[in-house]
């Protein structure tokens, strides 16, 4: 049986254990946070990740291969969700890592906050928090809020470490937005909006148009003396200066 195989067993078999970041090093074995969750996985499989202290650090093992995006540097500055991953390419695999933003008010530098363990293609294992401890969730669960995908190199063959590239995260053109959007897209444009003097004091620069970045957009229009439709077209994008 592979490595994340066996991750994937150990962590399956911690369902319904407690939930704690205070007590997640200590010696009892059945308590946890999501870092802990999959490094004391993969220790009891026969890798020892290169540190296990947050999600954000255990990105970086290079142990594993990036599977999204392109390049460490980049894990956690945009969002994706698992839907477009999936049609880029992204075939989900037994001890696959998903890295999530889950709190949009963190002050870490690259937004990763949470990591989950893939079981199958709509399935993960994660310690989720105190009020759930250890469980299996929809892979969906988090929706546009992905930051990265990693996969263990030794348990992978060739042709399955190609990084996936979503059309959503690298346009070449400036896509027409609108309220229910994401993507980096989105996230870019919010980044041009508050650069304009517009605020986004709830969600910020998140990939996620909804209400607060739709009302940005139109106060924007309106103060530029564009169309106030909340569309993100041509004219808009131009006068955001791109």
């Amino acid at each position: 049986m592979a490595i994340a195989d066996k991750a994937l067993q150990y962590a399956l078999g911690k369902k319904g254990c407690k939930y704690s970041q205070a007590d997640r090093w200590k010696e009892n074995p059945d308590v946890f946070d999501c870092s802990s969750l999959v490094y004391r996985a993969y220790k009891a499989s026969g890798h020892i990740i290169s540190t296990g202290s947050r999600s954000d650090i255990e990105v970086n093992d290079p142990a594993f291969t990036l599977v999204w995006p392109s390049t460490r540097q980049e894990a956690g500055q945009s969002f994706c969700s698992v839907d477009v991953l999936k049609r880029a390419g992204w075939k989900p695999q037994p001890g696959d890592l998903v890295f999530f933003n889950t709190n949009t008010k963190t002050t870490r530098l690259n937004k990763i906050t949470h990591v989950v363990m893939v079981k199958d293609a709509n399935t993960l294992v994660h310690a989720r928090g105190t009020a759930w401890g250890v469980r299996e969730d929809a892979l969906g669960l988090y929706g546009n809020k992905v930051c990265a995908v990693t996969r263990l190199q030794k348990d992978t063959e060739p042709a399955d470490t190609t990084p996936v590239t979503p059309a959503a995260t690298t346009p070449a053109v400036n896509p027409t937005l609108k309220k229910g959007s994401t993507g980096a897209a989105v996230q870019r444009m919010q980044k041009l909006l508050i650069g304009k003097g517009q605020k986004l004091p709830r969600y910020g620069p998140d990939g996620d148009f909804g209400a607060e970045t739709d009302a940005a957009v139109r106060a924007f229009q309106k103060a530029q003396g564009l169309t106030v439709d909340g569309i993100v077209g041509a004219k808009t994008w131009a006068t955001l200066g791109v």
